[in-house]
């Protein structure tokens, strides 16, 4: 049975009213404290599974075309870690490098080998030789972690962080790290993770919910995976055997026909690794690039695939995205903005605007400055037109001018039961009845009722509405 586009174009939406959960495991494991953690986890008898295969039921053709990429020489680079669209590690012969695309320098943080990196909101954490460290300052300072064996890999999902190593995996959480694992498989492959799934290659997949107080297993697909990633609406990729799939929610996967086989899936942008061209989908499209694929190993905040190639470190983009430092969640004093356009030698032009009034640009770095006093309060669009001989591109990102006044969840809950409970309640997978959930989700809530894809259908939400979620984010989720 073959999927339409108009069916996989609602899979695009990240709030909807099919999504559902089912409680059917039980504890994997128990969290808990980062000076103190076990050797060996709690981690019961995985619940009554049928031991089958399972056959997906669907298969989605998408339309797939050709597509051209901007690609960035970024730095010399053996290895490398991605922390923030314009924060990253790299190591080289001659050590580890602390590298701030805003600063002129990097920094050297020592001769070191083996490096990992996760960022949050609050903190920079890195992984050094496996040993964990906090950075600060062009320093890293040691973390008294105990944890059990070398860190190799971070991940960052909804501020929660990740860590794996020699086939175990611990995630940190409110100055908490817990061991998460299966009694009955004692190695973890390799593992994708949004704020209320957590999947598992053992080597087949397994899936728990993790937003509850303790992760519990809800279900296994009996196919080996060979990689997997969760896409930026929190749906999982996953490669078995050159087959390409996409679990949907809690639905089985669904396999996505491929012109050749698929080594690899990076995400949360999916990017495909094929033996001969590498994929991105968008907006229910398959684009096309003769890409090597040795080497991919990322994709930044802005979509941006990464890639270690004969000793450079790569960004390949679509479009020319422009990374914007600087800017508050409301602009209410006068702000200088530094912008970092992919691939900079390559540009011929830059222009800023706010909305239809043009910025003065400064050049070397480049940097415009916001004034709310000549801007009305709201919402409006920074835009940017940047010009190459490789191609011109127009990109935008929004800006909030002015106070907002003070806002509690009380006020929030009102207008999710109103607006939000019908399709997303407590037993929904993206639950919204609570103030935790409204937070895990708040940049993608923002999102798609200013854009009005949300509520599905109508009606949607007025300007009012919209800024007393904006204010109750910006005021700390009170």
């Amino acid at each position: 049975m073959m999927l339409s586009v108009g069916t996989l174009f609602g899979w695009l939406l990240l709030f909807s009213c099919s999504d559902r959960a089912t409680d059917s495991g039980q504890t994997a494991v128990e969290p808990s404290n980062a000076t103190d953690t076990p050797d060996t986890p709690d981690t019961p008898d995985t619940p009554d599974i049928p031991d089958e295969e399972t056959e997906p039921s669907l298969q989605y053709e998408p339309p797939i075309q050709d597509g051209s990429l901007l690609t960035e020489h970024v730095m010399a680079c053996d290895r490398a870690a991605t922390v923030r669209a314009h924060q990253y590690l790299c190591v080289n012969s001659d050590g580890a490098w602390w590298v701030d695309e805003t600063t002129d320098e990097p920094v050297l943080i020592g001769a070191h080998d083996a490096v990992a990196a996760a960022g949050t909101d609050s903190m920079t954490l890195l992984a050094v030789d496996g040993q964990p460290y906090r950075y600060e300052d062009g320093s890293i300072d040691p973390l008294a972690w105990s944890v059990p064996v070398p860190i190799e890999a971070m991940l960052v999902r909804d501020q929660t962080v990740w860590m794996s190593g020699v086939g175990r995996l611990f995630r940190l959480v409110d100055d908490q790290i817990g061991e998460i694992g299966l009694a009955e498989h004692g190695t973890i492959y390799g593992f994708a993770a949004s704020s209320e799934r957590l999947h598992l290659a053992v080597p087949h997949l397994v899936t728990l919910d993790i937003s509850g107080e303790a992760p519990t297993v809800i279900s296994a697909w009996y196919e080996p995976v060979d990689s997997m990633d969760i896409d930026a609406n929190g749906n999982l990729w996953v490669v078995s055997d050159g087959d390409l799939y996409r679990k949907d929610g809690d639905d089985e996967p669904i396999h996505v026909v491929m012109p050749e086989p698929i080594r690899n899936v990076i995400g949360p942008t999916m990017w495909m690794q094929g033996d001969s061209s590498t994929y991105r989908f968008e907006a229910g499209t398959i684009e096309q690039y003769p890409l090597i694929s040795a080497g991919l190993f990322g994709v930044d905040a802005y979509g941006r695939l990464l890639q270690l190639h004969e000793g450079q470190l790569l960004r390949h983009a679509v479009g020319r995205p422009v990374v914007v430092t600087g800017l508050s969640d409301s602009v209410t004093v006068s702000e200088t903005l530094t912008l970092l356009p992919s691939d900079p030698d390559s540009l011929t032009a830059l222009s800023v605007w706010v909305d239809d009034v043009a910025l003065e640009l400064q050049v070397d770095p480049y940097q415009v400055t916001v004034d709310p006093e000549t801007l009305a309060e709201g919402e409006h669009r920074l835009r940017f037109f940047t010009e190459s001989e490789k191609g011109d591109h127009l990109s935008e990102v929004p800006v909030w001018v002015g106070e907002l006044e003070t806002v509690e969840w009380p006020e929030v809950e009102a207008l999710s039961e109103a607006h939000c409970a019908r399709c997303h309640g407590g037993e929904t997978l993206t639950d919204l009845s609570t103030s935790e959930g409204w937070e895990h989700h708040i940049e993608r809530i923002i999102e798609v009722v200013t854009d009005q894809e949300m509520p599905l259908g109508g009606p949607y939400l007025s300007d009012e509405e919209i800024t007393l979620i904006r204010a109750w984010k910006q005021g700390g989720f009170q």
